[in-house]
């Protein structure tokens, strides 16, 4: 007589849990054949004795059986909303190959703002614009929602530009984070050297000049990095990465942080070698003070000079943070002093924490601007890529000012690498310079942060928000923001609650409240869609692609379906 194994598993059990790894697999962008996998077998056999994880075939199946039933699940409930905004974008991938996000936004009956990839596509051919205004009335024809789009939302792109710019999709709405980007970059030169409407060229500082030398040499790769260096995956669970970088040190020769004839016992050094380190470490001479007053004077008599001392100063950054990445000995030796400062840091925060406590916000204030974070290079389609590598590069200033003025206290650098860091040196007028754009470039990184905020706030707590993100960005420029006039629909005597009044502008607000003022939407979807695809992936098909980044929002969507039904 047969009698079944004591770990023997019902088959709606089986089904249960496929479809649980299935959803994990979504979720968390896992590889199909993780399941199965020894280590995850492993696992399995002691948590749930007797099964064994979906195969990839399984997952395949599933997966484009999953995204049918989402996309008859948006039909149905697109049906019941009136207007929709959309955001779209173009993406190219680390294989050179381009994509289309196409998001929508919309209220739902309970008011909460819900936003949904609804179309994300692989371009193929020329005559892009043409192919996004077909493929955009495609996906909108398909999901029965092409009468009810009022907007959508995009950059400035020329093809993206031509095929939203007629009103069969709404009103066009230029990214709002992308132009505060591009009139950034070009009103301040932070990219492309601005002509002289003076017709002569600028005046710039000699030390600049010689500088510029070693730039001119390798100035396309010194200013920009590959985009698959930065990594697309560190943005999904963080805006702010911390952009490590892997380096190797060879361990045959120690890195030594003192000048190769100086004894370990630095007491004894003469005070000549100690006027020199600080000289060093002061980042100039007592004779250039007064060429570096006559340069400022200059600068500040003339507007063109300072845009175009930024950008020189700019391209300079880049190539020392380059050349501090490319050598093993100048990066170990800039990572060990800056441990070292850090550590000196934190013991005199907490001195002064023991000292008092009234203190005690200033100083903890004082330790995030202080915090020594990985140097990095800034990227030209990066959103305040240039303020965040200021804003490190900055707090390296002394150590920056001793490996430029006095490389020879680096052990084992060769006399090429000491050349070109002497002519990357900073005087203090280049400091101020510097100092002067991130503050300057600040107010525009903080209000493009409240603006690409991920969770959209629903009208209720929108209502709650104290400032929002133009608000904050007249705040901190110095300048009055235009007077908001509250809307009345009656008289004093028969004045209305707020609820009333909301519940009186409902159209009008689920019309016009749903457009979206950036195109970060599409952004974020991309950012997902570069670590789905990454390089331990990168052979994913753009069809399963395409399933994954919609089904990303298959639990939303059907809980939304489940409550409205209720």
């Amino acid at each position: 007589m047969y009698s079944p194994k004591s770990n023997a598993m019902t088959v709606e059990r089986k089904k249960e849990l496929d479809e649980a790894a299935i959803e994990c697999i979504i979720d968390d962008s896992r590889s199909f054949g993780d399941f199965r996998r020894s280590g995850m077998q492993l696992f399995l056999s002691v948590a749930t004795p007797g099964y064994k994880g979906p195969h990839r075939k399984t997952v395949s199946k599933n997966l484009e059986k999953l995204y049918y039933e989402h996309r008859d699940r948006l039909r149905r409930i697109f049906s019941t909303v009136n207007d929709i905004a959309l955001t779209s974008d173009i993406w190219k991938n680390s294989r050179r190959t381009y994509f289309i996000c196409l998001t929508a936004h919309y209220y739902n009956s309970s008011f909460q703002y819900i936003s949904l990839v609804i179309g994300f596509r692989r371009l193929q051919g020329r005559k892009i614009s043409t192919r996004l205004y077909e493929y955009i009335r495609y996906e909108l024809e398909q999901l029965r929602i092409r009468s009810k789009i009022r907007s959508i939302t995009t950059d400035n792109g020329s093809d993206i530009k031509a095929a939203t710019s007629n009103t069969e999709f709404g009103i066009r709405i230029s990214c709002l984070a992308h132009n505060l980007n591009l009139t950034v970059s070009n009103g301040l030169g932070l990219w492309k050297k601005l002509k002289d409407n003076e017709g002569a060229q600028p005046k710039v500082a000699a030390a600049s000049t010689i500088a510029m030398d070693i730039i001119s040499k390798d100035d396309d790769e010194a200013s920009l990095i590959d985009e698959a260096e930065i990594g697309d995956d560190d943005s999904i669970d963080d805006q702010e990465s911390s952009c490590s970088i892997e380096y190797v040190v060879d361990k045959s020769e120690p890195i030594s942080l003192r000048h190769e004839e100086e004894p370990a016992d630095s007491s004894g050094e003469d005070e000549d070698e100690q006027q020199q380190k600080r000289q060093a470490a002061s980042g100039t001479d007592l004779d250039d003070d007064s060429e570096e007053r006559e340069e400022m004077t200059i600068l500040l008599s003339k507007p063109n000079r300072v845009v175009e001392k930024v950008f020189i100063l700019l391209r300079q950054t880049r190539s020392l943070i380059k050349l501090i990445r490319k050598s093993n000995i100048l990066d170990a030796y800039v990572r060990q002093e800056a441990k070292r400062k850090q550590i000196e840091h934190e013991m005199t925060v907490d001195n002064q924490k023991q000292q008092t406590t009234s203190s005690s916000t200033a100083t903890t204030s004082t330790e995030r601007k202080s915090k020594f974070t990985d140097l990095i290079i800034d990227l030209h389609i990066r959103w305040n890529s240039t303020y965040v590598m200021l804003d490190r590069f900055i707090v390296y200033r002394e150590i920056v000012n001793v490996v430029t003025h006095n490389p020879t206290l680096v052990v084992g650098l060769d006399s090429t690498q000491r050349e070109k860091l002497k002519k990357l040196s900073y005087s203090h007028t280049d400091w101020d310079c510097l100092l002067a754009l991130k503050n300057v470039l600040f107010p525009f990184y903080r209000v493009t942060e409240l603006l690409s905020a991920r969770n959209y706030q629903t009208l209720e707590k929108q209502q709650e928000q104290k400032k929002t993100g133009l608000e904050q960005l007249f705040i901190d420029c110095n300048a009055e923001s235009p007077a908001v006039t509250r809307i009345n629909t009656g008289t004093e005597e028969e004045a209305m609650t707020v609820k009333e009044e909301i519940a009186l502008l409902t159209t009008i607000v689920r019309r016009y409240n749903i457009i979206a003022a950036t195109s970060v939407a599409s952004e974020s979807a991309f950012s997902i869609a570069g670590y789905v695809q990454r390089k331990q992936r990168a052979s994913l098909a753009p069809t399963t692609l395409r399933q994954l980044m919609i089904l990303r929002d298959y639990q939303k969507l059907l809980t939304e379906e489940n409550e409205k039904n209720q």
